[in-house]
Protein backbone atom coordinates (compact mmCIF):
# COMPACT_ATOMS: atom_id res chain seq x y z
CA UNK A 1 0.00 0.00 0.00
CA UNK A 2 2.91 1.84 -0.09
CA UNK A 3 1.43 3.45 -3.54
CA UNK A 4 -1.18 4.58 -1.96
CA UNK A 5 -0.12 6.36 0.73
CA UNK A 6 2.63 8.17 -1.30
CA UNK A 7 -0.74 9.46 -3.48
CA UNK A 8 -2.52 10.29 -0.50
CA UNK A 9 0.58 12.21 0.41
CA UNK A 10 1.56 14.31 -2.47
CA UNK A 11 -2.04 15.07 -2.79
CA UNK A 12 -3.44 15.54 1.01
CA UNK A 13 -4.93 19.02 0.00
CA UNK A 14 -7.61 17.51 -2.08
CA UNK A 15 -7.67 13.83 -0.38
CA UNK A 16 -8.71 16.34 2.62
CA UNK A 17 -10.91 18.29 1.13
CA UNK A 18 -14.65 18.22 2.95
CA UNK A 19 -16.01 20.28 -0.29
CA UNK A 20 -16.56 16.42 -1.86
CA UNK A 21 -19.04 15.93 0.62
CA UNK A 22 -21.12 19.05 0.59
CA UNK A 23 -21.11 19.84 -2.81
CA UNK A 24 -19.57 17.06 -4.64
CA UNK A 25 -19.40 16.93 -8.49
CA UNK A 26 -21.97 15.80 -10.71
CA UNK A 27 -20.29 12.53 -11.35
CA UNK A 28 -19.23 12.26 -7.81
CA UNK A 29 -23.01 12.42 -6.84
CA UNK A 30 -24.32 9.75 -8.84
CA UNK A 31 -21.74 7.44 -7.86
CA UNK A 32 -22.76 7.92 -4.23
CA UNK A 33 -26.94 7.96 -4.59
CA UNK A 34 -26.49 5.01 -6.98
CA UNK A 35 -24.80 3.06 -4.40
CA UNK A 36 -26.80 3.66 -1.56
CA UNK A 37 -29.74 3.34 -3.49
CA UNK A 38 -28.47 -0.29 -4.45
CA UNK A 39 -27.33 -0.68 -0.99
CA UNK A 40 -30.53 -0.07 0.83
CA UNK A 41 -28.63 0.67 4.32
CA UNK A 42 -30.65 0.96 7.47
CA UNK A 43 -29.85 4.37 9.81
CA UNK A 44 -28.46 3.51 12.97
CA UNK A 45 -26.75 0.36 11.76
CA UNK A 46 -23.61 -0.88 12.59
CA UNK A 47 -21.16 -1.14 9.63
CA UNK A 48 -17.84 -2.36 8.81
CA UNK A 49 -16.02 -0.09 6.06
CA UNK A 50 -13.15 -2.15 5.12
CA UNK A 51 -11.03 -0.19 3.05
CA UNK A 52 -12.04 2.91 3.42
CA UNK A 53 -9.82 5.16 2.62
CA UNK A 54 -9.68 8.78 3.25
CA UNK A 55 -13.40 8.20 3.83
CA UNK A 56 -15.48 8.14 0.89
CA UNK A 57 -18.30 6.42 2.13
CA UNK A 58 -17.04 6.33 5.12
CA UNK A 59 -18.20 9.82 5.62
CA UNK A 60 -21.78 9.62 3.76
CA UNK A 61 -22.14 6.48 5.98
CA UNK A 62 -21.53 8.81 9.35
CA UNK A 63 -24.32 11.45 7.64
CA UNK A 64 -26.95 9.10 7.33
CA UNK A 65 -26.73 8.09 11.29
CA UNK A 66 -24.78 4.85 10.57
CA UNK A 67 -22.29 3.78 13.20
CA UNK A 68 -19.38 3.17 11.58
CA UNK A 69 -15.92 0.76 12.01
CA UNK A 70 -13.17 1.86 9.43
CA UNK A 71 -10.37 -0.03 8.38
CA UNK A 72 -7.56 0.59 6.30
CA UNK A 73 -3.95 -0.36 5.54
CA UNK A 74 -3.23 2.73 5.32
CA UNK A 75 -2.43 5.40 8.46
CA UNK A 76 -2.42 8.57 6.48
CA UNK A 77 -5.46 7.54 4.93
CA UNK A 78 -7.02 6.99 8.29
CA UNK A 79 -5.68 10.66 9.53
CA UNK A 80 -7.42 12.29 6.89
CA UNK A 81 -10.54 10.58 7.28
CA UNK A 82 -10.54 11.18 11.38
CA UNK A 83 -9.84 14.87 10.12
CA UNK A 84 -12.77 15.07 8.02
CA UNK A 85 -15.34 13.27 10.32
CA UNK A 86 -14.48 15.97 13.06
CA UNK A 87 -14.45 18.78 10.44
CA UNK A 88 -18.07 17.94 9.58
CA UNK A 89 -19.16 17.12 13.20
CA UNK A 90 -19.73 13.55 12.18
CA UNK A 91 -17.33 11.89 14.63
CA UNK A 92 -19.57 10.88 17.41
CA UNK A 93 -20.59 7.98 15.28
CA UNK A 94 -17.21 6.72 13.92
CA UNK A 95 -17.17 4.05 16.40
CA UNK A 96 -13.79 3.49 15.78
CA UNK A 97 -10.75 3.31 12.78
CA UNK A 98 -8.31 0.50 12.80
CA UNK A 99 -4.46 0.64 11.53
CA UNK A 100 -3.67 -2.67 9.89
CA UNK A 101 -5.12 -5.96 8.72
CA UNK A 102 -9.01 -7.53 9.45
CA UNK A 103 -7.22 -11.00 10.34
CA UNK A 104 -6.34 -9.25 13.41
CA UNK A 105 -9.78 -8.69 14.56
CA UNK A 106 -12.45 -11.17 13.67
CA UNK A 107 -12.43 -12.81 17.04
CA UNK A 108 -13.41 -9.67 18.75
CA UNK A 109 -15.79 -8.37 15.82
CA UNK A 110 -17.61 -12.13 15.31
CA UNK A 111 -21.25 -11.35 14.43
CA UNK A 112 -20.95 -7.87 14.70
CA UNK A 113 -21.69 -6.21 12.17
CA UNK A 114 -25.25 -5.24 10.11
CA UNK A 115 -23.21 -4.20 6.95
CA UNK A 116 -20.26 -4.83 5.59
CA UNK A 117 -19.58 -2.31 2.83
CA UNK A 118 -16.35 -2.41 0.59
CA UNK A 119 -15.35 0.38 -2.22
CA UNK A 120 -12.50 -0.16 -5.08
CA UNK A 121 -10.47 -2.73 -2.37
CA UNK A 122 -11.50 -6.32 -3.14
CA UNK A 123 -9.38 -5.83 -6.43
CA UNK A 124 -6.37 -5.48 -4.27
CA UNK A 125 -6.06 -8.30 -2.04
CA UNK A 126 -4.21 -11.82 -3.07
CA UNK A 127 -7.20 -13.86 -2.15
CA UNK A 128 -10.48 -13.05 -3.01
CA UNK A 129 -12.24 -15.79 -1.39
CA UNK A 130 -10.11 -15.58 1.92
CA UNK A 131 -11.00 -11.74 2.25
CA UNK A 132 -14.86 -12.25 1.85
CA UNK A 133 -15.00 -15.16 3.81
CA UNK A 134 -13.69 -13.07 6.79
CA UNK A 135 -15.57 -10.35 6.22
CA UNK A 136 -18.68 -12.78 6.46
CA UNK A 137 -17.21 -13.71 9.58
CA UNK A 138 -17.83 -10.21 10.88
CA UNK A 139 -21.29 -9.47 9.71
CA UNK A 140 -24.40 -10.71 11.70
CA UNK A 141 -26.34 -13.30 10.33
CA UNK A 142 -29.28 -12.13 8.41
CA UNK A 143 -26.67 -8.91 7.96
CA UNK A 144 -25.22 -7.59 4.00
CA UNK A 145 -22.54 -7.65 2.28
CA UNK A 146 -22.12 -4.48 -0.39
CA UNK A 147 -19.50 -3.36 -2.15
CA UNK A 148 -19.02 -1.64 -5.94
CA UNK A 149 -15.33 -2.91 -7.65
CA UNK A 150 -13.92 -2.19 -11.00
CA UNK A 151 -15.84 -4.58 -13.87
CA UNK A 152 -13.17 -6.84 -15.41
CA UNK A 153 -14.70 -6.73 -18.81
CA UNK A 154 -14.25 -3.22 -19.39
CA UNK A 155 -12.49 -3.10 -21.88
CA UNK A 156 -10.40 0.36 -21.44
CA UNK A 157 -8.38 -0.16 -17.97
CA UNK A 158 -5.50 -0.24 -19.24
CA UNK A 159 -5.62 3.55 -20.35
CA UNK A 160 -7.73 4.63 -17.56
CA UNK A 161 -4.36 6.31 -16.38
CA UNK A 162 -4.71 8.87 -19.44
CA UNK A 163 -8.02 10.31 -17.46
CA UNK A 164 -7.21 9.69 -14.24
CA UNK A 165 -3.10 10.26 -13.58
CA UNK A 166 -3.74 8.57 -10.02
CA UNK A 167 -5.18 5.36 -12.14
CA UNK A 168 -1.70 3.42 -12.29
CA UNK A 169 -2.05 0.07 -14.42
CA UNK A 170 0.86 -2.25 -11.81
CA UNK A 171 -0.79 -1.57 -8.88
CA UNK A 172 -4.67 -1.73 -10.40
CA UNK A 173 -4.21 -4.51 -12.73
CA UNK A 174 -6.37 -7.11 -10.03
CA UNK A 175 -9.08 -5.67 -12.05
CA UNK A 176 -9.17 -8.25 -14.63
CA UNK A 177 -10.84 -10.66 -12.06
CA UNK A 178 -13.37 -8.41 -10.69
CA UNK A 179 -16.72 -10.08 -12.68
CA UNK A 180 -20.23 -10.74 -11.48
CA UNK A 181 -19.50 -14.64 -12.52
CA UNK A 182 -17.35 -15.04 -10.00
CA UNK A 183 -18.68 -12.93 -7.19
CA UNK A 184 -21.24 -14.82 -7.77
CA UNK A 185 -19.60 -18.11 -7.82
CA UNK A 186 -17.50 -16.95 -4.36
CA UNK A 187 -20.33 -15.93 -2.66
CA UNK A 188 -22.45 -18.83 -3.14
CA UNK A 189 -19.83 -21.08 -2.10
CA UNK A 190 -19.35 -19.28 1.08
CA UNK A 191 -23.41 -19.53 1.79
CA UNK A 192 -23.82 -16.10 0.83
CA UNK A 193 -27.49 -15.32 -0.32
CA UNK A 194 -29.82 -13.30 -2.62
CA UNK A 195 -26.50 -12.06 -4.47
CA UNK A 196 -27.55 -9.32 -6.37
CA UNK A 197 -25.80 -6.71 -8.61
CA UNK A 198 -26.09 -3.83 -10.89
CA UNK A 199 -23.47 -2.57 -13.34
CA UNK A 200 -22.46 1.64 -13.11
CA UNK A 201 -20.78 3.92 -15.84
CA UNK A 202 -19.53 3.25 -18.75
CA UNK A 203 -18.40 6.58 -19.15
CA UNK A 204 -15.65 7.95 -16.95
CA UNK A 205 -17.23 10.61 -14.32
CA UNK A 206 -14.35 13.11 -14.82
CA UNK A 207 -15.76 13.23 -18.86
CA UNK A 208 -18.95 13.73 -18.26
CA UNK A 209 -18.28 16.27 -15.77
CA UNK A 210 -16.98 18.22 -18.66
CA UNK A 211 -19.29 17.12 -20.83
CA UNK A 212 -23.04 16.63 -19.32
CA UNK A 213 -24.69 15.46 -22.52
CA UNK A 214 -22.54 11.79 -21.64
CA UNK A 215 -24.72 11.52 -18.28
CA UNK A 216 -28.12 10.98 -20.57
CA UNK A 217 -25.60 8.67 -22.94
CA UNK A 218 -24.87 6.60 -20.04
CA UNK A 219 -28.12 6.20 -18.32
CA UNK A 220 -29.60 5.28 -21.94
CA UNK A 221 -26.60 3.16 -22.63
CA UNK A 222 -26.17 1.35 -19.13
CA UNK A 223 -29.89 -0.31 -19.65
CA UNK A 224 -28.78 -2.34 -22.78
CA UNK A 225 -27.61 -5.48 -20.96
CA UNK A 226 -25.48 -6.03 -23.74
CA UNK A 227 -23.82 -3.32 -23.22
CA UNK A 228 -24.24 -2.39 -19.34
CA UNK A 229 -21.65 -5.50 -19.05
CA UNK A 230 -18.80 -3.36 -20.06
CA UNK A 231 -19.50 -0.85 -17.58
CA UNK A 232 -16.65 0.54 -15.77
CA UNK A 233 -17.90 -0.69 -12.39
CA UNK A 234 -20.10 -3.36 -10.52
CA UNK A 235 -22.32 -3.02 -7.51
CA UNK A 236 -22.35 -6.47 -5.65
CA UNK A 237 -24.66 -7.41 -2.50
CA UNK A 238 -25.19 -10.72 -0.88
CA UNK A 239 -26.80 -11.59 2.62
CA UNK A 240 -25.02 -13.83 5.66
CA UNK A 241 -27.67 -16.68 6.16
CA UNK A 242 -29.84 -16.52 9.14
CA UNK A 243 -29.53 -20.08 10.13
CA UNK A 244 -27.19 -23.39 9.70
CA UNK A 245 -23.31 -23.23 9.36
CA UNK A 246 -20.58 -21.02 8.14
CA UNK A 247 -17.88 -22.21 5.31
CA UNK A 248 -14.77 -22.06 6.95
Amino acid sequence: MEHFDKVISKNKDFYSDVRDFVSPDPARKKERNAFFEFANIKSGARVLDFGCGTGSYTIPLLSKGCVVTAIDSSGVSLNILQEKSQRLNLSQNLERTIHGSLDDHIDEYKDYFDYVVFVDVLHHVADMKRTISHLQKVLKKGGYIIGMEPNGKFPLWRFYGLVTPTFVWKEEKGVRHCRVERFERIFKELNLEDFSYRYWSLVPGILANRMPLLFQLNDFLIQLRCVAQFSGFIMIKAKKADYGKETA
